[in-house]
């Protein structure tokens, strides 16, 4: 008798996919770095969730950069930006 999952066609891809060396070896590798991994995904969902403010604060600095620049007193007037880039 078989059960359902040995004669399943998904799980026999799965099979061999990882009789492959190469995909054992990058799950292996994969699984070495997992904490760094866990680091990174909760990295970039602190990113995510913050990005909003993140967008705010950069829209903030550029007008602020733009509204100094036009005043009278702009410390970089005499200085040609593209040139010294």
């Amino acid at each position: 008798m078989t059960d359902g999952i040995a004669t399943d066609p998904q799980v026999s891809a799965l099979r061999a996919k990882l009789d492959d060396p190469q995909v054992a070896a990058s799950l292996t590798r994969i699984l070495d770095h997992a904490d760094l991994l866990a680091l990174l995904v909760v990295g970039l969902d602190g990113a995510i969730q913050r990005s909003e403010v993140i967008g705010n604060s950069l829209a903030g600095s550029l007008t602020d950069l733009r509204a100094m620049q036009s005043a009278d007193d702009y410390p970089l007037r005499g200085i040609d930006l593209r040139e010294l880039a």
